[in-house]
Parts: structure tokens; sequence; C-alpha cells
């Protein structure tokens, strides 16, 4: 009984390491989409329509490591303003996240900016 225990507490023990590596894209991007800002999450139909305008995998962060695979999260600020965070799909700090805001002139959208979290800088 006790060899069971004993087991059954390893494992839970090395289940709550392997979680605590992994971070949400919510939290990630939170911590840089500030305001008033909604979050809508993954909208694959949104990353389609705005597919062009997105941040693809294979980039580099300013540190020079590869982002090979990415994610797309939505937000939105009321009906005209659209923001994609995009990041490492296995991101464990913010180091890859691009962001991309988008805002409605008329019935269509357009980018109108982009930026990228610069990691580790000296000033």
């Amino acid at each position: 009984m006790w060899d069971v225990m004993g087991r059954g507490a390893a494992l839970l023990l090395v289940a709550a390491a392997l979680g605590g590596c992994a971070v949400s894209p919510q939290q990630l991007c939170g911590s840089i989409v500030t305001g008033s800002w909604v979050y809508l999450g993954p909208d694959p139909a949104l990353t389609a329509v705005h597919q062009g305008d997105l941040p693809q995998a294979r980039y580099q962060t300013n540190e020079g490591k590869p982002v090979r695979s990415v994610q797309h999260v939505w937000y939105r600020k009321g009906a005209d303003a659209l923001l994609a965070c995009t990041l490492a799909h296995r991101a464990r700090a913010t180091c890859s996240v691009r962001t991309t805001e988008f805002a409605r002139v008329g019935d269509r959208w357009s980018k109108a900016q982009e930026n990228a979290v610069l990691c580790h800088v000296a000033l």
C-alpha cells in the first residue's frame, strides 16, 4: 500500500512541476496588452481574415532565438479596433510576443501598427 502511495505522490509532484512551466497565452499577452482591450482568445476566423498581416513562423526574437510555430490570440476594443497577439506555441516568457493592431475604416479592416517585445536589452 505504501509503495502505491509513494508512486502517486511522485506522479503528482512531476505533474505539478511540468504544469508550472506552461504559461497561458492570455497571461503572456495580458502583461503587454493593457488598457481597455477585451480578451477574445484564439479565433480561427479572425486569423484567416487577417492572415496576410500577421507574423508567421519562422522569425527570431531580438535575442536571435528562432520561433518555429506560432499561435494568435485576439483582443477587441469597441467595434472598430482589433489586436492580435502572436507568440510561440510553447512560450514561457514574453520574448516571442508580437502585437498587431487593426482599425476598421468604413467596412474594411487595415493594419494600424505592429510591435515586438524586446528582451534583455541593456539601456
